[in-house]
């Protein structure tokens, strides 16, 4: 760990070239259905038989390419396995043992050979089967929030407790078994296990090189130094003072970019879009077409993805 960011050392992200078991170059938080779609499209093309999953964030699925991807694999009925790993409450809290209890079932060999022999036999009774799919989406709906992936062609299983490991494991056994798209919501908390990351999850967010020393226990006289985030938003109130038509917004990174002080201080000229870089340009278009003065944040990376769309 000492090594990371450092020359020769190891990666703060998957690099292919770095581990087999990167098996994809990450440079955004979005990404990672699109990329397994593609895999799990190439694997059929060669006639091998794998398992793809797709590990993405709460966060990440606030970005317009996660849903696209969700789309497509819906569309074209693909064996592809999405987790969606929530550890904000951002869609839905874990209210306990009864979810995961349908889940687990939802995702068992003997719930889904019933489920598919009741549909051949349905099949013979006029009207039945329709019935029996508006019976089954309205229970689902009633206990379960994952219509809207339903509705994308998904079959969704959750929330389950992610750290869990043995009935995570036995549930990810089972979707083996289970063909075209499938969607398990895990809850988790960030920084599990790790004291420090857990009291600051927002400080603890990017992986670094650590040492004991580093950690919050940690003590020095020296003040610190302002950082140019830090210089920026003080810039950015300062300017805000001036002239009532500027306003500030960024793509999720409101701590990243020393934005805090200024969105507690103008909050309603504070626009935090979430990870939606093409969605922030048009809207700022948008914001300056009327006359306003938008102050658009972003790190150099995200750009990247504005330059290639």
């Amino acid at each position: 760990m000492e090594s990371m960011r450092q020359s020769n050392g190891l990666a703060p992200f998957p690099v292919r070239s770095e581990s087999v078991y990167d098996t994809f170059g990450v440079g955004h938080s979005s990404t990672s259905i699109s990329a397994a779609l593609g895999m799990i499209a190439a694997a059929e093309k060669k006639n091998e038989k794998r398992h793809v999953t797709a590990v993405i964030g709460d966060g990440a699925m606030t970005a317009g390419m996660a849903y696209e991807a969700l789309a497509h694999a819906g569309s074209i009925d693909k064996n592809l396995l999405v987790i969606l790993n929530d550890n904000q409450m951002s869609i839905s809290e874990n209210i306990g043992g009864m979810r995961n209890y349908l889940a687990r079932i939802w995702a068992s060999k003997t719930y889904n050979r019933i489920r598919e022999s009741g549909k051949s036999v349905l099949t013979y009774l006029p009207g039945a089967k329709e019935f029996a799919r508006k019976a089954e989406i309205h229970a689902k709906g009633m206990i379960a929030p994952g219509s809207l992936f339903e509705e994308l062609g998904f079959e969704y299983f959750g929330p389950v407790d992610g750290h869990d490991a043995n009935n995570l494991i036995n549930i990810l056994d089972d979707l083996k078994h289970i063909h075209g798209p499938k969607f398990l919501h895990v809850i988790t908390t960030k920084g599990k296990g790790f004291a420090p990351a857990e009291d600051d999850p927002v400080g603890f967010h990017a992986i670094n090189k650590i040492k004991q020393e580093d950690l919050p226990s940690y003590k020095t006289t020296e003040p610190k130094k302002p950082t140019y985030s830090q210089v920026f938003g003080e810039w950015l109130s300062f300017k805000a003072k001036e002239d009532e038509k500027l306003v500030a917004i960024t793509p999720a990174m409101g701590e990243g970019s020393g934005m805090i002080e200024f969105s507690k201080e103008f909050p309603d000229r504070y626009y935090d879009v979430a990870i939606a870089e093409q969605h922030s340009v048009s809207f700022a278009a948008g914001l300056a077409c009327e006359g306003l003065k938008p102050v658009l944040q972003s790190i150099v990376l995200f750009c990247k993805e504005l330059m290639i769309s």
